[in-house]
């Protein structure tokens, strides 16, 4: 038998309409007017109007058009809900790497990776960034507590990457080093090479031997390294500092 709360007593002022409708999406973590009019039967019009006074109550956000969740949802499903509205996406970066416990950073922003483009989304106190990826570079993301987020060699792939998006080269070797344990190297092998950036072979390289991390994977790294020099961190300018092994500008030494 279907759960049902008595939102009546729960929220103050809250109308027998109202604790319907919040009953009728309760096992919803997302949910639309469309889908209100579907579990209830009602007009749309009259779901407009308890949907604006639930707002207006604070009992349920509106995350983008269209979509709405219950507040008291969100501390605990945020990183599900930051994948359902910018579908498809999985968690990345600094959001995976602390859901892992390879970073002890608590980054305020869920950052997720996606192959569509969105406009700027909020969930409660939480922007979402969104790094936007051709579908050649989809592939790398499992499924934990309904929550589709980055394998940890996806991770370090798309970190090293872009390393500016969990707070530059010094945070990148905090999430290798206490990551690399967890590593199937085979399956890194694989990622880096079908991610195909030559500048994330040269990174790689150069932290393993930097972190003094045991691993079978320099020759196939010097093979794959970029022509000419890259910088270590590409958000920041370069310097007339190099490491010449590894082809790169030591700009965040």
């Amino acid at each position: 038998m279907k759960k049902v709360n008595n939102y009546n007593k729960t929220y103050n002022s809250i109308s027998r309409q109202e604790a319907t409708l919040l009953n009728a999406v309760e096992m919803h973590l997302v949910f639309s007017l469309t889908a209100i009019r579907r579990l209830t039967g009602w007009k749309t019009m009259t779901i407009s109007n308890v949907l604006t006074s639930l707002k207006k109550k604070g009992v349920i956000v509106a995350v983008k058009k269209n979509a709405y969740v219950l507040a008291s949802k969100i501390p605990e499903h945020s990183l599900s809900i930051a994948t359902i509205i910018t579908h498809p996406s999985y968690i990345s970066f600094w959001t995976a790497g602390s859901y892992y416990g390879f970073t002890e950073q608590q980054a305020q922003v869920i950052q997720v990776v996606s192959t569509k483009q969105h406009r700027p989304l909020k969930i409660g106190l939480h922007h979402i960034e969104i790094m936007t990826v051709k579908p050649a570079k989809w592939f790398g993301y499992t499924n934990i507590n309904n929550i589709p987020i980055a394998e940890p060699e996806k991770l370090l792939v798309e970190c090293l990457y872009k390393p500016e998006k969990i707070g530059g080269i010094d945070e990148m070797k905090k999430i290798l080093k206490n990551a690399w344990p967890k590593i199937n190297q085979a399956t890194l092998r694989l990622y880096i090479e079908r991610y195909h950036v030559k500048a994330i072979f040269a990174r790689l390289g150069f932290l393993l031997e930097d972190l003094n991390l045991r691993n079978d994977l320099e020759q196939q790294l010097m093979r794959r390294l970029p022509k000419g020099y890259t910088r270590l961190n590409p958000a920041k300018k370069a310097v007339a500092a190099y490491d010449q092994k590894w082809r790169l500008i030591m700009n965040d030494q």
